[in-house]
């Protein structure tokens, strides 16, 4: 099986994510999570080296906040900070999930391996799931929208800036991809069920 196989192929449903979408917007997403990288480091932070658990909670963060946007709750009163849960929030993680496991497995992730939220006990961000997203949103929007990218990839594009920001800390040493992975896909969860602060 190859590694995009998991992901249906399309049958002209145009809000689901399919094999050919992910495909045909391969460049966009790419210019995209490069344009929200900047947001990222010691400037979000606020810390003179910056901060990778921060770092890839906050975009995946916005991965989740994504997912939630992208239904039709209306959050208008409900409480910021608030958990809120759903059928439909979950079905639409599942293609951001196996997203992130694709990526993590060209990274020497076992994609078998199951989450494990044990070790992200000494891996906390510096910020509750309700501050990354509103610090982070309207800079993400302006990544995306850059690239005219459809809204329907705008979670594909942050879960892609999460694991791009994995690789930065492996490859600097200071982050095992495995934790890594865990870390981004705890936070989608976390950002597809906080309600948000209005933008």
């Amino acid at each position: 099986m190859g590694l995009f196989d998991r992901f249906r192929k399309s049958n002209n449903d145009s809000d689901e994510i399919t094999l050919e979408g992910l495909q045909a917007n391969a460049k966009k997403l790419d210019q995209a999570s490069s344009n929200f990288l900047q947001s990222f480091g010691p400037s979000f932070t606020g810390t003179p080296d910056g901060h990778i658990v921060t770092d890839i909670a906050g975009a995946s963060s916005i991965a989740g906040l994504m997912i939630l946007r992208s239904t039709n709750i209306d959050l208008s009163s409900m409480e910021p900070g608030n958990v809120i849960l759903g059928e439909e929030i979950n079905q639409k993680q599942e293609p951001v999930f196996r997203y992130i496991s694709i990526i993590g497995q060209n990274m020497g992730v076992d994609p078998k391996e199951q989450f494990n939220d044990d070790i992200l006990e000494n891996y906390k961000p510096m910020f509750e799931t309700v501050d990354l997203t509103e610090k982070l949103e309207k800079s993400f929007y302006s990544a995306c929208e850059k690239t005219r990218l459809s809204q329907l990839y705008y979670p594909i594009a942050a879960a892609l800036t999460a694991m791009k920001l994995v690789g930065a800390g492996m490859q600097m040493g200071i982050l095992d991809p495995k934790i890594g992975k865990n870390i981004a896909l705890y936070h989608v969860v976390a950002g597809s069920k906080t309600i948000p602060r209005p933008v």
